[in-house]
């Protein structure tokens, strides 16, 4: 089932762009979660997962004085894997939603609307039932907004919205996942008369510096400062999102919301981000 989703989300690049998104089950005491650095498409049921002992990673997470540091360093201790694979930096996300099956993408087409100032109340007002989170630099910084917003709400919704970031889709049930999945971007592409984003063969460099979202930080880095840059799959990928999230900001009249350089300079320095970029090398 945790391949089943990963799959489809992972081959659509409206969903998620390289290595970006990432899924989890939960099982007995254990998670399932994609490993950091790898594809979702090419999640298996053998391979491209890490599992964990998710009781001893809960109590982990509950510790009061718990660093960016101690979380980059220990978040390997609870595997229970043959294999060693480095879980995702949202593995305590994962871990903190209380359904069976947790989806995070990284949707151009809700980004168009995290990244843009007027995009809480818009998608506050098409989906009252969903939380909208605050930007946190991802990992433990977003797990912890995560978790304070999470207590001020009712209950935990199966949809979450993360300002400049993508959203979580959880369900007790795979296939609901995807169907929420689709439901969500399809509504979107016909109110708001949106392309479906496909990828270009051709992609410019003449993309602006301001940023949008994390990845595209991490995988466009070097974009502007080399002559002969040449993209990986995962940088064109991004250069097509960001390209198109950019046009539709300004197409339906909306004000981009970017991420600071200091946020930036952060992303980079990242030992979950390096680690990232090193796999995809």
């Amino acid at each position: 089932n945790l391949s089943k989703v990963s799959q489809y989300i992972g081959t659509r690049i409206s969903d998620v762009q390289g290595g970006g998104g990432n899924t989890s089950v939960k099982y007995k005491n254990f998670m399932a979660v994609k490993a950091s650095g790898y594809s979702l498409k090419d999640l298996t049921y053998k391979s491209g997962f890490a599992v964990l002992d998710n009781n001893a990673f809960i109590q982990f997470l509950s510790e009061k004085n718990l660093n960016n540091n101690d979380f980059d360093k220990k978040l390997s201790d609870f595997l229970v894997s043959s294999e060693y694979r480095k879980p995702s930096m949202e593995a305590g996300l994962h871990s903190l939603l209380k359904y069976k099956y947790v989806a995070h993408t990284h949707s151009a087409y809700v980004n168009i609307f995290t990244c843009a100032k007027e995009g809480r109340d818009i998608l506050n007002m098409s989906f009252p039932d969903a939380l909208w989170v605050d930007y946190a630099t991802p990992g433990l910084d977003l797990f912890k907004q995560v978790n304070y917003s999470l207590k001020e709400h009712k209950d935990c919704p199966k949809l979450i919205f993360l300002q400049n970031h993508g959203l979580f889709i959880s369900s007790n049930d795979h296939n609901e996942v995807i169907e929420i999945n689709n439901q969500l971007n399809n509504y979107l592409i016909e109110k708001y008369s949106l392309e479906r984003i496909t990828i270009e063969k051709k992609v410019s460099k003449n993309i602006s510096d301001n940023l949008l979202f994390p990845d595209q930080a991490v995988y466009l880095e070097n974009i502007h400062n080399t002559s002969n840059f040449v993209p990986s799959n995962a940088a064109s990928e991004t250069m097509c999102v960001v390209e198109y999230i950019t046009r539709y900001i300004d197409t339906l009249g909306l004000t981009p919301n970017y991420l600071s350089k200091d946020e930036k300079n952060k992303l980079l320095n990242l030992e979950s981000e390096k680690y990232r970029k090193k796999l995809e090398k």
